[in-house]
Parts: C-alpha cells; structure tokens; sequence
C-alpha cells in the first residue's frame, strides 16, 4: 500500500474497513490518515473497525494518548502527512524524523527537562523555527520573548499551507501559539528588533531566526512590476494574468504553477536542471 500523502483525505481506508467488517468474523483494522482522536474514536463508535492504527501520528506525538486521557489535547501534535521525516528519511536509509516534532528519532540527543536556573532568552523571528525554539527554550523553564516583525506569527509555513492538500500544515501554527500562550512566552508582534531593544531585555541568549527570502535569479527585467515570487502569489497579495511563466520547478514552483493550473491559468515552467523536483 502506498502511504497516503497530505493530499488524500483523511480516515481515506475506512469505509473499505467497513465493508471488510460486514463479511468476516474476525477483528478488523482500519488504517490511513488517522491523525485525530477524535476521527479514531468516531470510527470506532460508528462501529466501521474493532481497532483503528495511529501510525505517523504516534511518530508526530508519543504522548498523545496521554494529554488526551489528562485533558491536554490541545497539546497534541497533529501529523500533517508530509512524508518527508518519517517514509522520506527511512527510504533514504536514515533515522525515522518528523516535520512537526523535532524530537522524533533525536531523543537521546536533545533534552528538554526543566533546568534548576531559568535564564533570559530572547528570539528574533516568529516562523515555525522561531517558534519553536520559543516553545523548547520555555519547556526547559527559560524566560522568553518572542519578536516578530509582522502582524503575525508563522512565517513562510503561512505560504506553504496554501497549495493544493497542504491546508493540514496550519495545525502546526496553531500548536505553536496554544504552546507560547501556554507557556507564558512574551510574544511581541509589528515589532521589529534592533540593539537597543534586545539589549533592554538583558538576555543570557538570543537566538536569531529571521529565516530567508526568495530567490530572484539574476535576468534582465525582473525588477518589472509583472514579476513577482510565488509566496506573493500563494498568499494573494498579487493578482496574475492568464499567461503565466514559473521559474523553477522544486516544490515551491510546482505547487505554484498547479494551483494557478487549477485556476484555468496558462502555465510554462522553465527548469535549469534536466529534472524536476529533484
């Protein structure tokens, strides 16, 4: 069976699980894209499986079973079907990782026990990696002040979440910030850092996470006001034409280009290297 994607639906399998039910006498499992107590518990209640699999998501968060039974399901780390930590790794030949839960598969390496002498820390940037740090540095027991110079937190995971099957990847964002309110981090949004204000906070340690920008390969006429990069057009802040080329054919300019295709959009894409999303 071919491990389902961010793409397919999910609890996809449990129907078929259903119709298997009805014509054997012995347990049936249902299995595929069950990252949510609560679709496992309605499956079961619906009476279409004896028991269902929580397999990624049991890689995304061990603990899940325990917050739900202690009422912490807000804490609960969502799978968002990305495959590139857990099947993309392990087809390499390499340890089991996760997207979402930087500990998977590094738990003997990182160690987020509370410290006995909670110290200041400050974070620039309010991406998915700044957050997280935030949120790992305020496990430990740190004091922490999150600055964001946008109006809100998530960074270029905002723009990843807009492709066509990615919509799951805003569970994240949502984690991030339950887990920073939570934890009582100090999240300074429309702020931006200099110095001065970071000196202010007399951090013991500032981690610098202000990510990166888009690439604008150097070709005469780009600085013409129908060139644009494809965060600004996943976000919507531009509006395209109906003849569209794509520079670049990773996953970002794929993605693109096929939700601009589904808007009935003319689309070219010039590719460098002799593949695609290599």
């Amino acid at each position: 069976m071919i491990i389902p994607p961010s793409v397919v639906p999910r609890a996809a399998y449990v129907e078929n699980a259903a119709e298997i039910k009805k014509v054997v006498d012995i347990p049936v499992i249902a299995v595929g894209r069950i990252n949510d107590v609560e679709i496992a518990e309605s499956v079961l209640q619906a009476d279409k499986a004896d028991l269902v699999t929580v397999a990624r998501a049991s890689l995304a968060d061990p603990d899940m079973p325990k917050k739900v039974l202690e009422g912490r399901e807000d804490e609960v780390i969502r799978c968002i079907g990305c495959l590139q930590g857990c099947s993309g790794e392990n087809g390499k030949g390499n340890c089991v990782r996760c997207l979402v839960n930087t500990l998977t598969g590094m738990e003997d390496e990182y160690d987020i026990t509370p410290v006995d002498e909670a110290k200041k820390v400050v974070v620039v940037g309010g991406g998915v990696s700044g957050c997280e740090a935030a949120v790992s540095a305020a496990m430990k027991g740190h004091k922490v002040t999150l600055i964001e110079q946008s109006n809100r937190l998530g960074g270029q995971w905002i723009p990843a979440a807009v492709p066509i099957g990615k919509g799951e990847f805003t569970s994240l964002i949502i984690w991030q910030k339950q887990m920073l309110d939570k934890l009582g981090v100090n999240v300074l949004l429309n702020t931006k850092a200099d110095k001065e204000m970071i000196e202010s906070y007399q951090p013991d340690t500032v981690i610098i996470a202000t990510g990166s920008k888009p690439f604008v390969p150097p070709i005469k006429g780009t600085d013409q006001d129908f060139v644009t990069n494809a965060h600004e057009v996943l976000l919507g802040n531009v509006e395209t034409g109906e003849n569209i080329v794509v520079i670049g054919r990773g996953l970002v300019g794929a993605e693109t280009a096929d939700m601009l295709a589904e808007q009935n959009k003319q689309i070219t894409i010039i590719e460098m290297l002799p593949q695609i999303m290599k």
